[in-house]
């Protein structure tokens, strides 16, 4: 911010800015994820591995967007936990929804 030669400028961002940032993608992701659960569990599959997939996205958005705020506050280890689960949430989302489809794509008995 102080660079008044710089080519790129990026400012960082207010407290409110950065609250409604956290709060849509909290808000629009759980419900995402909360219908992507409901069709995992209508999928047939093995319970645990529903409940794997349909849970732990939901629980990943907790810890992701907690980390982030947590970052921004300026406690920077939380970079290991925001990294972590958010790759398990998107693994476990593309799981999901690749269960679903691949039960979509099977021929009803």
């Amino acid at each position: 911010e102080d660079n008044q030669e710089a080519t790129v400028m990026k400012y960082e961002k207010t407290r409110q800015e950065m609250l409604t940032m956290l709060h849509t993608h909290v808000m629009s992701l759980s419900l995402i994820f909360f219908i992507t659960g409901i069709l995992v569990f209508l999928s047939k599959a093995n319970l645990t591995l529903k409940r794997i997939l349909a849970i732990e996205p939901l629980l990943s958005i907790i810890f992701t967007f907690g980390g982030i705020y947590l970052m921004w506050v300026g406690v920077t280890w939380m970079k290991y936990v925001v990294l972590i689960s958010g790759i398990l949430m998107a693994a476990c989302f593309t799981s999901g929804i690749l269960l679903i489809l691949w039960n979509l794509a099977q021929k009803p008995e």
